[in-house]
């Protein structure tokens, strides 16, 4: 007969604390849970389980909120879920930015800036990898300190609220992402060099930072650009649309410019030239002229800058053989 095991062994709980960098205890370790440190702060559980506490880098508790959960805070704002809910609050004024009785998720929205892809551009500068193919270049986002947009979730549609709470997009949306207009500003965002694109029933439109609409959601993809470099105006600015498999360009508004009959657009090193590509051959597009300057009978092009002798060309290839066309 097996003996029946009876002991019953202690349950050892984990506790966290702090040190510095050079190994010195800041805060001995007495809470069940502790987030890493951000912005200055980080969050802790400590016996008031109920509580979220946030403690400065001296271990310094600096204000504890009921909720189930909290985020380390951002420009002084915490993202917190209670019952099932979140909300936004600030932790040195107390001041709640987003009561916690209406959304079912809330992010922030700048996050995905640290590595957003500025559109569907190609940029080639001449490179070619051992089987002639382009190489891709992605312009990546850096880290900003601006003021911050949340995206919330509300019966499984997305809206946007600004830092203040106040919404900029009610909760109609699949997805909203804020793109890159000028793809050679990423330092500062603001809405002339950003736009937000979002997807409702499976089409794409846009809206400014403000939530003015820009492009009505009726395009499978979309892509904003500028054919000069004023950013303040919006007769410059145009979208590469898709509808139906074939691309085309629209301006704002949705006024089209290029009938949608090819199957890509885009952009190439000069930033007035773009590649389109149709019935599987390449040719360049003019973007203030609005013409074809090189009929679409490439198998290949790529553009490339002499520096010696501060000259740009595109070399092309067709029927096997390459050769230089537009040499400046």
């Amino acid at each position: 007969m097996t003996k029946e095991i009876t002991e019953i062994f202690p349950k050892v709980e984990r506790k966290y604390g702090f040190a510095d960098a050079q190994g010195n205890e800041v805060t001995p370790c007495i809470y069940s849970y502790a987030s890493e440190f951000k912005n200055g702060y980080a969050v802790v559980v400590d016996h008031e389980r109920q509580y979220r506490k946030f403690i400065d880098a001296t271990g310094k508790v600096i204000f504890a909120l009921e909720c189930d959960f909290a985020f380390p805070p951002r420009q002084g704002k915490t993202i917190f879920r209670k019952n099932g809910k979140w909300g936004v609050i600030d932790i040195i004024t107390k001041k709640v930015i987003v009561p916690c009785n209406e959304y079912d998720e809330i992010e922030w929205f700048d996050e995905d800036l640290r590595s957003i892809c500025i559109g569907t551009m190609k940029a080639t500068y001449g490179a070619l990898d051992d089987e002639e193919n382009d190489i891709e270049t992605e312009y990546i986002m850096q880290d900003t300190d601006q003021e911050l947009f949340f995206k919330v979730q509300k019966n499984e549609k997305w809206g946007l609220l600004d830092h203040k709470g106040k919404i900029i997009l009610e909760c109609q949306y699949h997805r909203i992402v804020m793109c890159n207009i000028d793809w050679k500003d990423t330092k500062s965002i603001s809405t002339e060099t950003f736009y937000l694109e979002v997807r409702k029933d499976y089409k794409s439109g846009a809206f400014d930072l403000n939530g003015k609409l820009i492009l009505s959601c009726k395009y499978y993809s979309i892509c904003a650009f500028r054919n000069n470099d004023d950013i303040s105006k919006r007769d410059n600015l145009f979208f590469i649309i898709e509808k139906g498999c074939q691309k085309g360009i629209v301006t704002v508004g949705g006024k089209e410019v290029i009938p949608c009959e090819y199957y890509s657009i885009y952009r190439t090193g000069n930033e007035l030239i773009l590649e389109v590509q149709k019935d599987g051959k390449l040719g360049l597009l003019d973007i203030e002229k609005w013409n074809l300057i090189v009929n679409c009978e490439y198998d290949k092009i790529v553009f490339q800058y002499d520096e010696d002798d501060d000259n740009w060309f595109y070399n092309v290839k067709k029927d096997g053989k390459w050769e230089i066309i537009m040499k400046k």
